[in-house]
């Protein structure tokens, strides 16, 4: 009679507060254990032992409740099947309802794949996210959308294959300014509106240029015309007034000049008459084209008109060009003014001589 009066008042208190405390007289939950010595030296043992068992008794279990807790001692009986199949180490395991789940799996991205079930925000403020790896494809994106090369430090777009250190396989679209040149740590250039992007061959970066600085673009033109008529004296050899042109190559270049000079030289008086227009390149000939005037009845004083073409390459440097007039025979008038011609109309320009240049860069 009185262990049975002991028992029921042992029991008393689960049946009215549900809580049970161990090591202590006020429990905050339904099982509540408190540490014999929470703190200290001693060497008593403290803990929660949960059901040991080996794998063979994990998986011979039969309706088993969901969220039963056990602990696998052993792996040397029993097989990865069933509700024992990720039952492949000694450790925690819990019974999910179907099959038994380790508490602390060794799954994670970074040895087996998995599937993202919404979306995702990592958080780094100061911290800083490092990739380091060997291979060829170390990191990627959907195949070949975005591919790191890390064993040749290439990145590639399209393709997984880099060539280049950024290798884009498709189109490629920019909406600000592009930057050439600079350093690993200093920005390179945008260049100036107007300028063209050239290459700077195999191992050097492009290079912003100018229109009329590239090689084999048309870098200026030049134009000129006689001002004043004047006769040269039969014999005797005359600058022609107005057709005289200073020119400048810039330093580190070499230019193409292209002359077409067009000229007229008029008889002064009755009969005819002959000489050369010469081009001289700081004083010194470079070319010549000969020039006459008809003895004709019909139309007195009559010439001929001549064009003549010269190209010449020049280095580094400043350069004056002229036109002279040879008179061999007879006195003539270059800049010649027909007044007197029938039908004249005050054109004063008509037979003056002109020269035009184009200047190319070599």
């Amino acid at each position: 009679m009185k262990k049975k009066i002991l028992f029921g008042t042992l029991l008393f208190p689960l049946f009215f507060c549900a809580q049970v405390g161990i090591n202590n007289n006020v429990p905050a939950s339904t099982l509540d254990i408190t540490a014999k010595n929470a703190t200290g030296t001693s060497t008593n043992v403290e803990g929660l032992l949960v059901p040991r068992v080996d794998r063979q008794k994990a998986q011979s279990m039969a309706s088993v409740p969901v969220s039963t807790l056990i602990y696998v001692n052993s792996i040397a009986t029993g097989t990865q099947t069933g509700t024992a199949v990720n039952v492949d180490a000694a450790g925690y395991y819990y019974f999910n309802g179907t099959v038994w789940i380790k508490l602390n799996p060794s799954v994670n991205i970074y040895n087996s794949d998995g599937t993202l079930t919404g979306n995702r925000t990592v958080t780094q403020n100061a911290n800083t996210l490092a990739f380091t790896g060997t291979a060829t494809n170390a990191f990627s994106v959907d195949g070949t959308t975005l591919s790191v090369d890390a064993a040749n430090d290439r990145v590639g777009v399209g393709t997984t294959t880099p060539q280049k250190t950024h290798h884009v396989n498709g189109s490629l679209q920019v909406v600000n300014e592009l930057n050439v040149g600079g350093t690993a740590s200093t920005a390179g250039s945008a260049g100036t509106t107007g300028q063209l992007l050239t290459s700077g061959g195999s191992g050097a970066a492009p290079s912003w240029q100018a229109l009329n600085t590239m090689s084999g673009a048309l870098f200026n033109t030049y134009y000129v015309q006689g001002t004043t008529e004047l006769n040269v004296a039969q014999g005797t050899t005359a600058d022609v007034p107005g057709v005289t042109l200073t020119v400048t190559v810039p330093a580190g270049h070499t230019q193409t000049f292209m002359f077409t000079i067009m000229g007229y030289a008029a008889q002064t008086a009755t009969g005819a008459s002959q000489g050369v227009f010469i081009l001289l390149q700081n004083g010194t000939k470079i070319s010549s084209a000969y020039a006459s005037s008809s003895d004709g009845s019909g139309l007195s004083r009559l010439p001929h008109p001549v064009t003549f073409l010269k190209s010449v390459t020049l280095t580094a440097g400043t350069y004056t060009f002229k036109v002279q007039y040879d008179a061999w025979v007879g006195t003539q008038a270059v800049n010649f003014v027909p007044s007197f011609y029938g039908g004249y109309n005050g054109d004063v320009e008509a037979m003056l001589t002109k020269m035009q240049v184009l200047v190319y860069n070599n």
